[in-house]
């Protein structure tokens, strides 16, 4: 899994978007206060591209000089940072770090809530850049850490500012990116912060959603330095794998839980990155089961593919591609079922009609054509398109690409995990029955893959040359890229259904 910055700021929104239950609980129980800032340097929220010259005016008289103010002490612990110098000892610059840049990150305000990954970037852009190297970057990051910290623990502070502290620490890298080649490296101090928070026994000083983000950001730095090269703790594998394991097993409701579930979804995560052997059968566990999620599963896929075997013995590896094999073919045919039912809501809600009569009963909806003058629609006496019961009523396109992009996602990422051949990977020693479902399943899912592609130019434009003739306007009436797609997903869940079927018979 790469670690770019498009990555991590989806995983960072999803977990404040995960946190947002717990911040709007606790907001409503306490009133919250940000840190002071130092008079003179408050700015209130930028305008916008579309904003009047008076009001461009007035904002710059109102807060112009305090731009000015912290353009200028930005630019005075930019100095300090170049010259190799230590922030936390020269008294202006941790005075301007202390009163202004830190509590700005911390304040209730609306616009101060919805800018802190604004700010984030900025922070890291003004004084930890590539140009930010050895004992001043060391040092920088030093007070960083323990500024962070008391605000993780500051339960005046709101929960906003608070899990943005915990994102930030789990930003900070103690090597930067300088060129391609080169991996930053996470700061193994702020790991270590991450770590207490997340093992905390103290639930008012660190709640749930910071922990959730303290997990979250230990995985993701494991995955920074693995790209680096440098190899995980084995006692901090150790302890981890162990914390996996909980999570693991902990049986939690989507849709009642939402801690509880990205919590799960990030052990899975978590335990690609660990490539311990003890969370192999935990993991299987999830993807064979009857209520984990079809994105609980494919976190599941995905982690298979980042691990590989996980140093597991040929027959275990036989098992891991059945479980794959088993998922990608029960997750293709629950495709088909929610195609067809997208189809018959947005019927039954009125949005969507065509050149059907449409008769609704209780529990199911017929459909017959209508007449060629827009009458009738149930006799047509021997035409025998009066006897279909499928309807040429087509998704949008953007419903389709629903589940284009889900089968493609089922299609790709299966292959992969079943098709990992790395040193210790799932293909190496495999069983002469367990390589033939291996190598089959991989065909049918190629097969998904191109088939599924159905819809993408409509009917009538795919004609070349001239009108349409007769036998292809019946083709076109009689099946609906809806019914194409039903149809490619019954075909192929029947097809890996069937190689999963002679490989336990065997």
């Amino acid at each position: 899994m790469s670690i770019s910055k498009r990555f991590l700021t989806f995983v960072f929104a999803a977990i404040i978007a995960c946190s947002c239950f717990a911040v709007g609980e606790l907001a409503a129980q306490q009133k919250y206060r940000g840190m002071p800032i130092k008079p003179g340097y408050a700015v209130g929220p930028e305008l916008t591209p579309k904003a009047s010259k008076d009001d461009r005016a007035a904002w710059k008289k109102k807060y112009g000089p305090a731009k000015k103010r912290i353009s200028a002490g930005n630019n005075n612990v930019k100095a300090v940072l170049a010259a190799g110098g230590d922030v936390k000892a020269d008294p202006e610059a941790r005075k301007y770090l202390e009163t202004v840049v830190f509590p700005a990150m911390t304040q209730t305000g609306p616009n101060d809530l919805a800018s802190l990954g604004i700010k984030r970037q900025d922070f890291l852009k003004n004084f930890l850049n590539k140009g930010v190297t050895g004992v001043a970057r060391a040092k920088m990051i030093d007070f960083t850490i323990q500024t962070l910290q008391g605000y993780c623990a500051n339960t005046n502070l709101h929960p906003s500012a608070r899990l943005n502290a915990v994102v930030l620490m789990s930003q900070l890298t103690d090597r930067p990116l300088v060129k391609s080649a080169q991996a930053p490296a996470a700061s193994g101090k702020a790991f270590v912060v991450l770590q207490k928070i997340f093992s905390s026994q103290n639930e008012k000083q660190f709640p749930e959603y910071l922990k959730i983000a303290a997990f979250t950001g230990m995985k993701n730095q494991l995955e920074m330095n693995s790209k680096s090269g440098q190899s995980v703790n084995s006692t901090v594998r150790s302890e981890l794998a162990e914390a996996v394991l909980k999570m693991l097993a902990a049986e939690v409701d989507s849709t009642k839980d939402a801690a509880g579930y990205w919590k799960k979804r990030q052990a899975v995560q978590m335990a690609g990155v660990l490539r311990d052997a003890k969370t192999l059968p935990p993991l299987l566990a999830i993807l064979n089961d009857d209520v984990s999620n079809f994105e609980l599963k494919l976190d599941v896929v995905k982690t298979i593919i980042q691990a590989g075997s996980m140093g597991a013995d040929s027959r275990t590896n036989g098992t891991v591609v059945a479980s794959v094999s088993k998922f990608a073919g029960i997750a293709v045919a629950s495709e088909a079922t929610n195609i067809i039912a997208a189809r018959e809501k947005m019927i039954r809600n009125g949005i969507l009609f065509g050149d059907v009569d449409l008769m609704q009963s209780k529990d199911s909806i017929d459909f017959q054509p209508q007449g060629g003058d827009g009458s009738g629609g149930r006799d047509f006496g021997s035409d025998t398109r009066a006897t279909r019961k499928t309807p040429l009523v087509e998704l949008p396109n953007y419903q389709l690409n629903f589940s284009r992009n889900r089968i493609r996602a089922i299609s790709i990422f299966c292959k992969q995990a079943i098709g990992v051949d790395q040193q210790g990977g799932l293909r190496r020693g495999l069983a002469p029955k367990a390589d033939t479902l291996a190598s089959g399943t991989i065909r049918e899912l190629d097969r998904l893959l191109e088939k599924s592609n159905v819809g993408l130019v409509d009917v009538d434009v795919r004609i070349r040359d001239g009108d349409p003739t007769p036998q292809e306007l019946d083709l076109g009436r009689e099946t609906s890229y809806v019914d194409q797609m039903v149809k490619v997903c019954e075909s192929s869940a029947e097809t890996l259904k069937g190689l999963l079927e002679t490989y336990a018979a065997e």
